[in-house]
């Protein structure tokens, strides 16, 4: 089983907001499904092996199966696995047309030159592998309710799989034909479209040509609940309800490649140029996109609704696209937006979006169509900061150049030389009639109206710092403002100022933006937090989990009781349950949910200091450094779900093992890589992950989004290794997913070689024993000999010794008993007693030398002996 380890991609996300336009140039509203659907686009440049995809199907696990003519991928949100002649030897080539999946879960695959080609049990394999019966190109499948599985070869007709046997269906008809596409009606009728021949019905028994189609070449046919058939054809769509083939007029002259019908009644086509869809039984609602609008989606083979109401397109040039109904959209310059930076977004009573961006300019959103507000005032290249308008539908727009008045018929432009303390506008809010207060960034606040400054406020003057970033009214008319490192002032009506600060010294200490809720409570964001005001103190907002280098910008809640926070680093979603009970003290931290790039915003960095927009309709409104990205509230739910875990292959050194099937490792393997996934297609790249390997990991081991574990050097035994994925959500799937696998040990490794060598040492042991014991034996038997023969020798040594001794005694004692003139005869005995004695002492010495002396062998020639 193939892998890529370590290939990640960066899923390019061309998320679809307001910009599809109706075939007859009519606009398309916010209660359209497209204008809130997400496109997502997988090419050769982000993982896919080729951009030519011939089909996707996703499965019941949640894969992604991909046809092309390169080979066959396996995608699960994040990684893409291929599957070539490399990984199927049996491959003629990597050709394939399309993929199906049957109710048992096993997939069948249509190849240009291999046959039908199945996967089950984590094993590809060969339908008919000597190719008696069927052909080696096979172009389409139909797979029956009753298990049947009717197969339409190129050149060759139709085929049959029953009970395991294959069988031809002959017929003059079609023995020659290639057989684009086949379905089945509700009435269990087969429709085969053939390139050339048009469309045949088939009963079980007869063949009936249909007649007055558009064209004799039939690419796709389509069956909808209503059993209404469609056919799509190189010139058009035609359609048969009743017995009649009609021709649909909207779709005349499209060259349609694939159509299909959804489980909502919606008739979705995919042509040479575009994708569309129209509601059954209502061409009226039909729309249609193509690359003109900036979607590229052309050629396109093949189109799957899955269970989660996603659309998989499958391009032959511009590889694959999910299609999904989104709760995040966007609108950038691919929509019409005159720039992606976006500083603001208002809203009047009809519904009017007016944007402003750093360009300068104001676009225009209305019906899901973008148009630039034309200005004549020369105050472009100057940031538009705030628009207020007024309910006489006058526009009161700040900028960088001062206060631009526009209505209907006439505009104006406030400067220095009105009156104003600066012309950088940061903020316009409304006062009391038709007055306006204004902060700036240089000049503090103040009140305008009727063309002039009524009153102003600044550093020394009820402010302590004159640049100021936001300016709120509470319900009794008191004004909060918030600046750059002066803290927090409030002007009350009674005129007295009070300010208040977040911390002891507010120097660099910026106050973005300040929000009152249905309660009256105040929250302020700022650069060092979030934070609660009790009008005495600021609290500051401790989150679950830190956030490296974020920066908070605006504080907005909906409908539903949340809080979203716009940041560097994405939009975090808060319950507003759980800041009220962190302010009691009931929790020490606040949980929450970070939305970015990776779960649909084209880019996660929202505009800094501004303020973001709670539509009329309930929707959040999030100028982006990137365009506006738009949160549907409504539609984001917790998902409690666990995710699926899947243990894709143990790798180890450089064999690698399917985890479907029984694992043992041959020794002497140092590495062990363990390749696991999660197929996800809402937010993937988030899902986290952690192992644990018995025998090995006391604990679980927090692997975060890696999927992917390394063990070295096992020593050989059985294992188990677990894995278990949690959502984008924190739910965790704790079942899971496992595999056992055997290390075989080398033979010294063993029990047996244990053994042997107990054995071995027992009796190594013993043979020492009986040798030491022989050895001592010898030895004392040596020694008796010795003591034996050393007894016999000092016997007679002292016998030898003593008779020498004796004899001279005797001398000695006759000489001195004779008194006669004998004396020298008798020292003439005693010196041969005396000699006598010196020779054997001698001899004993020698016999002592000679005892100590190695034996020398010496070769003795006899002869010249």
């Amino acid at each position: 089983m193939a892998l890529f380890n370590r290939r990640s991609f960066i899923i390019v996300p061309l998320l679809l907001a307001a910009s599809f336009v109706l075939y007859a140039q009519q606009s398309l509203t916010d209660a359209s499904l497209l204008t809130q659907s997400s496109f997502t686009q997988w090419t050769g440049d982000n993982g896919l092996v080729s951009n030519n995809i011939t089909s996707a199907i996703r499965d019941r696990n949640g894969f992604v199966w991909i046809t092309s003519y390169n080979g066959i991928m396996r995608f699960d949100g994040v990684q893409v696995y291929v599957f070539d002649q490399t990984k199927i030897p049996f491959l003629v080539s990597g050709a394939f047309y399309s993929v199906y999946e049957d109710k048992e879960g096993t997939l069948w695959f249509s190849s240009q030159n291999s046959g039908i080609v199945l996967y089950k049990s984590g094993k590809f394999e060969r339908l008919d592998p000597e190719g008696k019966i069927l052909p080696k190109s096979i172009r389409c499948l139909q797979l029956a309710e009753d298990g049947t599985v009717w197969v339409g070869s190129n050149n060759f007709g139709l085929f049959k799989i029953q009970n395991n046997e294959i069988t031809k269906i002959e017929s003059p008809e079609l023995s020659k034909v290639s057989i684009l596409d086949i379905k089945i009606d509700a009435n269990g009728n087969l429709w085969i479209a053939t390139d050339g021949k048009g469309v045949f019905k088939y009963d079980g028994k007869r063949f009936k040509n249909l007649a007055n189609l558009t064209s004799r070449v039939v690419n796709s046919i389509a069956v909808a609940s209503d059993n209404t058939l469609f056919f799509g054809t190189p010139d058009g769509l035609d359609v048969l309800k009743n017995d009649k083939v009609t021709r649909s007029n909207i779709l005349k002259d499209f060259q349609i490649n694939k159509i299909i019908c959804d489980r909502y009644n919606r008739v979705w086509f995919g042509t040479e140029l575009g994708l569309g869809r129209f509601t059954l039984n209502d061409e009226s609602s039909f729309e249609y996109v193509t690359e003109k609008e900036g979607f590229p989606l052309s050629r396109i083979a093949f189109l799957f609704y899955d269970s989660e109401n996603s659309l998989w397109v499958s391009t032959g040039r511009d590889g694959l696209f999910q299609i999904r109904e989104s709760n995040i959209v966007n609108i950038t310059r691919q929509q019409g937006l005159s720039v992606d930076k976006i500083n603001m977004i208002a809203e009047d009573h009809n519904h009017v979006f007016y944007v402003g961006s750093d360009g300068g300019g104001i676009d225009v959103y209305s019906d899901g169509r973008v148009t630039p507000l034309k200005i004549n005032t020369p105050i472009f290249n100057s940031g538009i900061r705030d628009i207020y308008i007024h309910p006489k539908n006058t526009l009161w727009i700040g900028s960088y150049r001062g206060l631009l008045r526009k209505d209907k018929n006439s505009e104006r432009l406030y400067d220095l030389k009105d009156g104003l303390t600066a012309v950088d506008i940061r903020r316009i809010i409304p006062a009391d009639g038709d007055n306006l207060w204004i902060a700036t960034r240089s000049g503090g606040i103040m009140k305008f109206g009727n063309g002039k400054v009524l009153e102003k406020y600044g550093l020394g003057t009820g402010l302590e710092s004159n640049y100021v970033l936001a300016l709120e009214n509470d319900s009794l008319g008191n004004l909060h403002v918030g600046t750059h490192s002066g803290g927090m002032t409030i002007l009350h009506r009674d005129g007295k100022s009070e300010t208040f600060h977040i911390e002891a010294n507010d120097d660099g200490v910026l106050i973005f933006n300040i929000h009152f809720d249905k309660r009256g409570k105040i929250w302020a964001v700022g650069n060092t937090g979030l934070f609660h005001f009790t009008g005495k103190k600021f609290i500051k907002l401790n989150l679950t989990k830190s956030l490296v280098g974020e920066i908070f910008f605006d504080w907005v809640e909906d409908r539903n009781g949340n809080v979203w926070v716009t940041s560097n680093l994405g939009v975090l979603k808060i319950f507003k349950s759980d800041v009220l009970k962190f302010v009691s003290g009931e929790i020490k931290e606040v949980p929450f949910k970070l939305f970015d790039n990776r779960d649909g915003m084209k880019g996660k960095e929202c505009t800094a200091a501004t303020r973001s927009l709670l539509s009329l309709n309930g929707k959040i409104w999030v100028p982006t450094l990137n365009g506006i990205a738009v949160f549907y509230p409504d539609k984001i739910k917790e998902n409690k779900i666990p995710p699926p875990v899947y243990i894709t292959s143990l790798k180890a050194d450089d064999k690698e093992f399917n985890a479907s099937e029984k694992i043992v490792i041959e020794p002497g393997k140092l590495r062990y890589t363990f390749n696991f996934t999660s197929p996800s297609f809402i937010s993937p790249r988030k899902i986290r992950f952690k192992y644990k390997l018995e025998g090995v990991d006391g604990s679980w081991i927090e692997a975060g989004t890696v999927r992917q574990a390394e063990y070295t050097n096992l020593t050989p035994r059985d294992y188990v290794f677990h894995v278990q994925a949690c959502n984008s959500d924190g739910v965790w799937n704790e079942q899971g997913a496992r595999i056992h696998f055997e290390v075989k040990p080398f033979f010294y490794q063993t029990s047996y070689f244990y053994i042997l060598i107990t054995v071995l040492f027992a009796v190594l042991l013993y043979l020492a024993y009986k040798w030491r014991v022989n050895s001592i034996e010898r030895r004392n038997r040596e020694l008796r000999k010795v003591n034996g023969e050393l007894d016999r020798f000092v016997y007679s040594a002292s016998h030898d010794l003593r008779a020498p001794l004796a004899s001279i005694l005797g001398l000695v004692n006759v000489a001195r008993l004779d008194k006669g003139n004998n004396f020298e005869n008798y020292l003439d005995k005693i010196e041969k007693s005396v000699t006598k004695l010196d020779g054997f002492i001698r001899d004993i010495i020698d016999f002592s030398r000679n005892a100590r002396t190695e034996v020398e062998a010496e070769l003795i020639d006899f002869k010249t002996l």
